[in-house]
């Protein structure tokens, strides 16, 4: 035969075993009591780790900064990289015919740069331009003090031989720094 006890709450008498009143649905005080002993030791394994993170930071060295630097403008790379020795070639691809710019990227600066965009004037015979173009970037990269071939590839408006000649300079260059 199974003992029996009376709940604390309603006073119902239930299986001795019970750690909840099956009338009341009521935590008996032993089951209460471990869950009790359960939160009071997560809540001090708690605060002793919050705690030992205060002191740690206390005595931690503080890090040491990067050299702030202001974010380089236009102005910044205006020269820093030059296209020299541009040549003229004429690509016809079905429906869209390309001029291809054959140059050479000089890097000169202190810093290497990558993502490369170009405009391009493209002059006539008579030394006037009649078009012009920006390209998409490319993912090239020219190193600090260093050259680069170039291809660069525009769409054809005009009749080949209206271009003559071409200028090409840099638009847009993405500054590689290294800290």
């Amino acid at each position: 035969m199974d003992a029996k006890k009376v709940c604390k709450s309603c006073f119902e008498e239930m299986d001795s075993r019970a750690k909840k009143c099956p009338h009341c649905h009521e935590f008996q005080a032993g089951c209460m009591a471990s869950a009790g002993k359960a939160f009071m030791l997560l809540a001090i394994v708690f605060f002793a780790f919050a705690a030992w993170q205060l002191v740690s930071l206390a005595f931690r060295k503080p890090p040491i900064p990067l050299p702030i630097e202001e974010p380089l403008t236009r102005s910044d790379y205006k020269g820093q990289v030059e296209v020299v020795e541009p040549r003229l070639a004429f690509r016809e691809t079905g429906s869209c015919p390309q001029i291809l710019v054959y140059c050479t990227a000089i890097n000169t600066g202190k810093h290497g740069v990558r993502n490369l965009q170009y405009s391009a004037e493209f002059i006539d015979a008579n030394g006037v331009m009649f078009d012009i173009d920006t390209d998409n970037q490319y993912a090239t990269t020219v190193d600090a003090n260093s050259s680069l071939p170039v291809k660069i590839s525009f769409s054809r408006d005009f009749a080949k031989e209206r271009y003559k000649d071409v200028k090409i300079s840099v638009t847009h260059v993405e500054v590689i720094r290294e800290y």
